[in-house]
């Protein structure tokens, strides 16, 4: 329902062989500290007009203030860990998401993924991808430390806007053979 916000206030982890399935206009958000850890499988299918939010609790800009301070907090990079699709992680596509302040804003730690029309902001990392080959396409990475990290992986990186980032639009590291084209860097 996208009428109601689903506040995580402690580790969510799907187990494996299970998806989680999440629709157009959710809005899920974080307490500090609290991961989503994807063992099995994560498929978010948002739209236009109508993505899938990730965000932290102390967001009052999506459907108001639920974690009921008033103005006493307001979001900030590093607010909560993020998702992370673990190595037993299959079939996950983020499609039309935003994800912000988090740590990593999904990292791959050996998971395939589909990510696309997808925005990523004010995060430490936009999308974390290590040791495996993603597919990215039409990414909006904004605000972020780095919008994409990549570290011993070979994604696939089209058609995407990388913009204020302040280390770096596309970090390589390790030994990585990424795929970047038609992307734009400022």
């Amino acid at each position: 329902d996208p009428d109601v916000v689903y506040n995580l206030s402690a580790d969510v982890t799907v187990p494996d062989g299970i998806t989680l399935t999440v629709g157009p206009g959710q809005v899920i958000k974080a307490n500090s500290c609290v991961d989503l850890f994807i063992n099995g499988g994560l498929d978010v299918n948002g739209e236009i007009g109508g993505p899938v939010y990730f965000v932290s609790s102390t967001d009052d800009s999506l459907l108001g203030d639920t974690n009921n301070d008033g103005n006493a907090t307001s979001p900030g990079v590093s607010d909560w860990p993020g998702i992370v699709l673990s190595s037993t992680s299959t079939g996950n596509l983020l499609d039309n998401v935003e994800v912000r302040y988090a740590v990593q804003g999904v990292a791959t730690n050996s998971a395939g993924v589909t990510i696309s029309a997808s925005r990523f902001s004010d995060n430490t990392y936009g999308i974390r991808v290590n040791d495996m080959s993603p597919s990215i396409t039409g990414l909006l990475a904004e605000r972020n430390q780095y919008g994409v990290y990549v570290s011993a992986a070979s994604p696939t990186i089209t058609g995407g806007r990388l913009e204020e980032n302040s280390s770096y639009g596309i970090y390589v590291a390790g030994d990585s053979n990424p795929i970047i084209t038609g992307n734009t860097i400022t």
